[in-house]
């Protein structure tokens, strides 16, 4: 995570949700950031915000107990929320 901020990779958000659940607005979301895919890390994911996900090549959604070394490695991004980043933190 470290080398992920000192590459400005890594993106903090209070939260993060899909109250539509339509992919278009996930879509929205990660061609905002411009980056070439992206982690995204939430603390639970709720329904409307998985179905946005799901068909999307360029973002992979969990929640922040699946996160490990291997999937933060594997993208060129993460987002995630700032409640899971704060908890991270305290612990290393």
């Amino acid at each position: 995570l470290a080398e992920l901020a000192a590459n400005e990779r890594l993106f903090v958000v209070d939260s993060i949700a899909v109250e539509s659940g339509k992919t278009k607005d996930a879509l929205a979301f990660v061609n905002g950031l411009e980056q070439i895919d992206v982690l995204v890390v939430k603390e639970m994911i709720d329904d409307k915000t998985f179905l946005a996900f799901r068909n999307l090549q360029n973002a992979y959604l969990i929640e922040s107990n699946e996160l490990n070394a291997y999937l933060a490695a594997a993208y060129h991004s993460i987002v995630i929320e700032k409640a899971i980043f704060d908890k991270l933190t305290k612990e290393a």
